[in-house]
C-alpha cells in the first residue's frame, strides 16, 4: 500500500499542468483504440484492439452510456509501421503515434502537426521509464496477468484483486476505481478510458508507472466530447524502484520528469524533426 495515491493521483496530468480530476466511487467508461492504417474505420479499430475483453450486458447501455466512437474515417499521419523516434534505445513507432492522433481527433479540433507533437510528449516518459527498467518488466507483467486472469475466471472479485496485486490501493477505494474527463490521465491510460464499450477490459498494458489494466464501468457523454467523462476501475503493478521512491516520500513526478530531461532522443525520420519540442530538439541529431 502506497503513501500516496499513485495510479491516478499522480497518474494524473504528469506531462502538463491540467489539474488532478480524479474523483472517487461513481460510475465507470470505455476504450477503443484506433487501428494502424492511412484510414480505419471504428469496426476496423475495434477488431484490431488486442488485450481487451467485453464484460456482459454493455450492449443494453443506451448510447449516452457509452462512449463515443471514432469518427468514420480518420487521417492518420503514417502508413506502415516504422519507428519515428529513438529514446534511449527504446522508440516511439509510427502506429503508437497514429493510434494517439486518431483518439485526439475524435474530441477535439487542431492541425495534425500540434496533434502528433502532443502525442510525442505523451510518449517519451513511459517510453524512458520502460527502458530504464526494462529488466524489471518480466517479473512485473507475470504478476499482472496473474491478477487479470484471476479476475476473468472469477476467482477473485475486483476488490480482492486490487489488495491482492495493485500498487494502488487503499481502503477508501478498495476497487481502483476512478471519475476523470480525457487527457487527464497519462497515455495510454487516458485513451483506453474514453473509447470503447462499457465493461471492457483493456490491458495489461504499460504507464510511465508500470503495468496496468482497466475496466469501463460507466460513461458520460458532455454536450461536447471534450467534457466526456469516464469511470473505470484498474490494477497497478508499478515498478519497483518508483514503489522504494514513494515510500521514501520522494516525488516521483519530479523523478520521472528529470529522467525524460536528461534522455537522449534521435529523430529518425528528418520529416519527424519538428515533433520534438524546441528543448529536446536540441538533442537530435537532424536540427
Amino acid at each position: 500500500m502506497l503513501a500516496s495515491r499513485i495510479a491516478l493521483s499522480s497518474l494524473i496530468c504528469l506531462t502538463s499542468a491540467l489539474p488532478a480530476t480524479a474523483q472517487r466511487g461513481k460510475e465507470p467508461p470505455v476504450l477503443i483504440p484506433p487501428g494502424a492504417g492511412t484510414e480505419a474505420s471504428s469496426e476496423q479499430q475495434t477488431a484490431q484492439e488486442s488485450g481487451t475483453t467485453i464484460v456482459g450486458g454493455a450492449e443494453e447501455l443506451t448510447t449516452s452510456r457509452q462512449p463515443r466512437s471514432l469518427p468514420e474515417k480518420i487521417k492518420l499521419p503514417y502508413s506502415g509501421n516504422r519507428k519515428i523516434i529513438d529514446v534511449n534505445g527504446n522508440s516511439i513507432s509510427s502506429t503508437e503515434l497514429n493510434q494517439l492522433v486518431a483518439y485526439y481527433q475524435s474530441f477535439r479540433p487542431g492541425s495534425m502537426d500540434l496533434m502528433l507533437r502532443d502525442a510525442v510528449e505523451a510518449l517519451l516518459p513511459p517510453k524512458v521509464m520502460e527502458i530504464r527498467y526494462r529488466d524489471d518488466l518480466p517479473a512485473m507483467k507475470k504478476r499482472i496477468e496473474e491478477a487479470l486472469s484471476a479476475i476473468r475466471s472469477g476467482e477473485m472479485s475486483w476488490d480482492n484483486a486490487v489488495a491482492e496485486y495493485s500498487d494502488d490501493y487503499d481502503e477508501d477505494n478498495s476497487e481502483g476505481k476512478y471519475v476523470f474527463g480525457r487527457e487527464n490521465a497519462v497515455q495510454p491510460f487516458d485513451r483506453f478510458s474514453h473509447t470503447g464499450r462499457v465493461g471492457q477490459i483493456h490491458g495489461p498494458f504499460l504507464t510511465v508507472y508500470g503495468y496496468h489494466f482497466l475496466e469501463i464501468l460507466d460513461y458520460e457523454r458532455a454536450t461536447t466530447a471534450t467534457d466526456d467523462l469516464s469511470t473505470v476501475r484498474h490494477v497497478l503493478v508499478m515498478y519497483p524502484d518508483l514503489k522504494k521512491r514513494d515510500a521514501a516520500n520522494e516525488n516521483i513526478r519530479s523523478f520521472i520528469k528529470a529522467q525524460v530531461r536528461m534522455a537522449k532522443i534521435t529523430v529518425l525520420e528528418h520529416g519527424a524533426k519538428n515533433l520534438l519540442a524546441p528543448p529536446k530538439r536540441l538533442t537530435s541529431p537532424l536540427r
